[in-house]
């Protein structure tokens, strides 16, 4: 993606150590390495393990994401009609291994 692309609370699906996962930006910010040229970089969190990122280049972003969780229904299964949505963080695993079946 184009840096001017990127916005600030917007979901994208970006590359994170060698694999792609989600990730929501927190603020975009300069910096600097030894008293260089400024340089942009995006401040995120990585939504599968919830940890803070540094994105230094809009090239690991590869397209925007709207929704940012997943809908499981009130039982535990996995359906078009669910009611309730709920962040990849809130799953246990009986509901993973239900959802997999």
């Amino acid at each position: 993606m184009r840096a001017k692309q990127i916005e600030v609370g917007g979901t994208y699906t970006a590359k994170v150590s060698g694999t792609l996962t989600r990730v929501e930006v927190l603020r975009i910010g300069e910096t600097s390495r030894f008293g260089g040229s400024m340089r942009t970089v995006y401040y995120c969190r990585n939504l599968r393990t919830g940890r803070d990122v540094f994105v230094r280049s809009p090239q690991r972003f590869r397209d925007r994401v709207e929704s940012t969780g997943f809908a499981v229904a009130p039982s535990g299964k996995c359906h078009a009609g669910a009611t309730e949505v709920r962040t990849p963080l809130d799953f246990r695993f009986d509901t993973l291994a239900r959802c997999a079946e």
